[in-house]
């Protein structure tokens, strides 16, 4: 971008900042200070006209707090009786009623669950009248349901929800410790709307609404989280243990206050806070079983530990968060590749296996969370917070896979390959993955006579890769033996060698390299916020506006080492272990177990002498795939809330200027394939975007709301997409190109739902999103028509026409507490997610977008009497739509009349979990997950082009907990 376009977006950004302030000064002088409360109620006097009525104004401000654990209750709604005077408590339990004419009123404090606290007053002016309240439970229906902690941590979730003026979900800690989630990616798979990639025994990747994870964002206390993807935008949460949070919110619209990169919505994840007036301390220890693994060995055993700690007064609170968690997983897989052969001669192709690859992925993972929060009240309208989080999720991923190569040979009719070109591939990997979380932010929060004000100024940090080496391990057995194959069941091919058994000695090894591969991601920002709340005849509201900037460096690193050997290397010069027969004896081996511990102390220092680097390989390999991203982005909003009887409007817009800095490699090769050389790119842009959003909300009761909303969002492509990378094969033809044009996506979304709240804490939802997307990202091949390259393969990523997404959300949840006896212990959980997509690839035809599932359900029973607490769940995934592929052989395709896509095949979790309380305060817990054994399967056209099984069996894990 050159000097002068630079200049004139400057421009056009300092005008919209201009205007967004002078507006708020505007409506500051106008409503927030020089107009007074109108009264409502006829006990209420203005004051008189000749005198300034800024004198004649109270306040009541204070703080309301749960009787029985003194924790702060957000979200409690304090009213003066009669009037539209009131305000709704923050998360440190403050309020602050302003400019409240002298007289005498009755307050009232509400909040569901608890009782009503009502208590009169009498206010003089100039007068600034401080209150506490504690509102006491009015949960237990009788003397023998013992109402566990969930019903108080969701009714503060609930309220929160009703009182929002946006769409979103909110989850309690003590709501998600009820289910066997250990981490906050398996506890989000519980929400209406969101579905998850399973990912080697637990939840993935988080998609909300139909779209992936790098549609949305992910915040902690509302402060952005970096990204730890190496190519894309997505924040990974796997490693954040769901016992270090103490609510999740999901945002479903976006309200100009928010980022507007939030196509799918927006995860906040609140860290726990002091508590007010007293000491907390929780502990959690346990330990577990992995029937995968199927071992007692303590050494193969899980375990988990987690401890808070904190203090509360009337100035002062810090809350310590600490867990550690390590998981033992063992992932069987079984790949099968497809082609088709014309065995008898009639011209026919029938189907045949090309090849068959178990795989085994044992996998050591453990995860570290700390926390800390401090937070400092001067007074009880001003309050400073100092927040610190770290996550490290750390994998000893190892996998070793065997390639059974039956295309080598020549297919005969009876499933029988031949003429001595069978292959044996062994390949063993070690690939130790971190990733870390880092983020810490500082602010303060001032509830002023005339107006509210917040800033925060914050840091993050995201890290994911390979610290070490990564060593690959690969061996071959070449040209020595034929093949037998069954495919008669087609998702459980059988292979067998014709031929007396392999050995050790006789599979050379024919690759090792080392590979370390990384992504970083550095954001810092700042941002200030000014609220200011008015009241008019009849109706009140809230002028909200605010700025902030956000700085993001990402940046990925790749190189690889390869080897070749003076000598022959063979699997008997390595420690190798028994036989490994995989779903017990079904007729998938790996014939040896291949030792990592062995091989990564000993190799190196056993075989240097034998170790040729390749230099002209090692020069070039992984230059392509590294960049450096930057991107400023400073940006600005102006909203208003505006309450009529039961009507709420909210009305706003952000203006969003981007600019970003792409550096990237272009790697060359000459006509023979011969590495040519390397040269830099730079690239940069800038663009300005503007988001309206309009939300209404209508109260059908003090428990029943209407919702709809009409919103703006975008989607900056992914960091690697945008990268202008240039690789040159001459060789094989293919010119890969990336794009630093794509234009960012766009979404027009619409919103509209129902949602009653009980008084016993509970809920029932139904919801309808619509969202119309333009600037899709897809990847195209094409041929290369004119100009140095004609007739090349170019591969590059484009902007598509368009995408829609569409759907429907209910959910129910509730006690059963008018049962009698027993029985009022009883409770559901329930929710269903319909999701529909369709996007344009630039084919004839339109098709869903990649991960999107058309069905989610959520399933719980629960059980709670005389200290136990019981619940018995299950999460189903419909089968998806993943990608388009071009993986099997055209003459499938050709024969099938359809594209190779790949699909994901549906998946079912039984889970349960129970705990007991023995003592005061002391509970006894269990928790089982993946009962049914449910496996993962990816799929090419149909079931019967069966590409991916894995297996990750049930695991389960005993425990205590205390609370004091």
């Amino acid at each position: 971008m050159n000097g002068l376009n630079l200049y004139k977006q400057g421009k056009r950004i300092a005008v919209v900042l201009l205007s967004l302030f002078s507006l708020s000064a505007s409506e500051l002088a106008y409503a927030g200070v020089y107009a007074p409360a109108s009264p409502a109620s006829s006990n209420v006097e203005s004051g008189t006209s000749d005198t300034d009525p800024r004198q004649q104004l109270a306040s009541v401000t204070g703080t309301v707090r749960d009787k029985s654990t003194g924790e702060p209750m957000q979200g409690a709604t304090v009213v003066l009786e009669g009037t539209r005077l009131g305000d709704a408590a923050d998360q440190n339990g403050a309020f602050l009623v302003r400019r409240v004419p002298a007289g005498e009123y009755t307050i009232v404090v509400s909040f569901i669950g608890y009782d009503v606290h009502r208590e009169e007053i009498t206010l003089e002016a100039n007068q600034r009248l401080e209150l506490s309240f504690e509102l006491s439970e009015n949960l237990v229906i009788n003397e023998d349901v013992i109402v566990m902690g969930v019903q108080r941590g969701q009714s503060r979730a609930f309220t929160q929800m009703r009182q929002a003026s946006n769409s979103r979900n909110v989850v309690s800690s003590e709501q998600m410790e009820r289910f066997p989630d250990p981490t906050i990616a398996d506890a989000l798979q519980r929400v209406p709307g969101i579905a998850t990639v399973h990912d080697r025994g637990e939840a993935g990747d988080v998609m909300i609404r139909g779209l992936g994870p790098e549609f949305g964002n992910v915040t902690v206390d509302g402060q952005r989280m970096p990204s730890t993807s190496r190519t894309g935008r997505e924040t990974d949460v796997r490693g954040i243990s769901s016992d270090m949070i103490a609510a999740v919110e999901v945002h479903k619209s976006f309200t100009p206050d928010m980022n507007a990169d939030a196509v799918s919505g927006s995860i906040n994840l609140i860290t726990r806070r002091p508590v007010g007036h007293s000491r907390i301390v929780n502990f959690t220890a346990s330990s577990g079983y992995n029937n995968s693994v199927n071992s007692f060995s303590p050494a193969d055993l899980n375990y988990h530990a987690g401890l808070t700690y904190g203090e509360s007064n009337e100035t002062l609170s810090y809350v310590i968060n600490a867990s550690f968690r390590r998981d033992n997983r063992l992932q069987q897989d079984l790949r099968h590749r497809w082609g088709a052969v014309d065995l008898t001669g009639d011209g026919v192709a029938e189907d045949v296996l090309e090849r068959l690859e178990p795989s085994l992925y044992p996998i050591d993972r453990q995860r570290y969370n700390f926390s800390a929060a401090f937070d400092f009240y001067p007074t009880t309208v001003s309050s400073y917070s100092l927040r610190a989080t770290y996550s490290r999720r750390n994998n000893e991923n190892t996998r070793i896979r065997v390639t059974n190569r039956l295309d080598r040979g020549t297919y005969l009719p009876g499933g029988i390959t031949t003429g001595e070109r069978g292959r044996f591939d062994y390949n063993a990997r070690w690939d130790p993955r971190v990733t870390d979380l880092y983020t810490i932010n500082a602010g303060g929060n001032h509830r002023l006579a005339g107006f509210n004000v917040d800033y925060r100024a914050a840091y993050s940090y995201g890290f994911d890769g390979a610290r070490g080496n990564n060593p690959r391990y690969g061996f071959r057995k070449d040209n020595g033996f034929d093949y037998a194959y069954d495919i008669s069941n087609r998702t459980a091919g059988q292979v067998s060698m014709i031929g007396p058994p392999i050995r050790p000695e006789d599979v050379v090894m024919n690759s090792y390299y080392e590979s370390p591969n990384f992504g970083t991601n550095h954001e810092a920002s700042a941002n200030f916020n000014i609220e200011i709340p008015y009241m008019m005849s009849g109706s009140d509201g809230a002028f909200k506006t605010g700025g902030d900037i956000r700085w993001s460096l990402k940046e990925r690193e790749r190189n690889r080492t390869r080897y070749s050997f003076a000598e022959p290397i063979t699997m008997a010069d390595f420690r190798l272990g028994d036989a490994y027969n995989l779903r017990g004896n079904q007729g998938w081996q790996i014939p040896f177990y291949f030792d990592f511990d062995w091989a990564n102390e000993n190799f190196e220092r056993l075989f240097a002498d034998r170790l040729i680097p390749d230099e002209e390989y090692n020069s070039y390999y992984g230059q392509d795939q590294i960049f450096r991203n930057t991107e400023v982005i400073p940006s600005a909003y102006a909203m208003v809330t505006h309450n009529v009887g039961r009507w709420m409007f909210l009305g706003g817009v952000r203006a969003e200027f981007t600019y970003m800095d792409n550096q990237a490699n272009e790697v060359q090769f000459d006509e023979n394939g011969d590495f040519n050389g390397i040269r830099s790119l730079d690239i940069s842009d800038s663009f300005i975007d503007f988001f309206p959003a309009f939300h209404t909300r209508y109260s059908l009761t003090d428990r029943t709301n209407v919702r709809f909303a009409v919103t703006q969002t975008i989607q900056r492509p992914n960091y690697r997409d945008l990268s202008p990378y240039r690789i040159v094969d001459f060789d094989d033809q293919v010119l890969q190109v990336g794009n630093p044009g794509l234009v960012s996506l766009r979404s027009t979304n619409l919103d509209l739902s129902v949602e009653h709240y009980f008084m016993n804490v509970g809920m029932v939802s139904a919801g309808a999103f619509y969202k119309y997307i333009s600037d899709f990202t897809f990847f195209e091949s094409s041929e290369i028509a004119a100009g140095e390259f004609a007739g090349w393969i170019q591969e590059t990523p484009l902007n598509g026409d368009n995408a829609l997404v569409w759907g429907m959300e209910f959910g129910w949840q509730q006690r059963f507490t008018f049962l009698p006896g027993a029985l009022s212990g009883l409770g559901l959980f329930a929710n269903y997610t319909y999701t529909y997509s369709e996007a344009d690839y630039g084919r004839d035809e339109k098709y869903p977008l990649p991960y999107q599932v058309p069905h989610v359900l959520n399933t719980a029973l629960s059980f709670d009497y005389l200290g136990f607490s019981g619940m018995l769940s299950y999460n189903y995934q419909s089968s998806s739509f993943l990608s388009t592929s071009t993986r099997l052989p055209s003459v499938i395709a050709e024969r099938e009349g359809a594209f190779p896509d790949r699909y994901r095949d549906s998946f079912g979790s039984l889970d349960v979990s129970a705990s007991q309380r023995v003592l005061r305060g002391t509970y006894v817990f269990l928790e089982l997950k993946n009962l049914l054994d449910d496996s993962n399967m990816d799929y090419y056209l149909d079931e019967r082009f069966p590409y991916r099984e894995n297996w990750n069996s049930w695991w389960g894990q005993l425990g205590i907990r205390y609370r004091m």
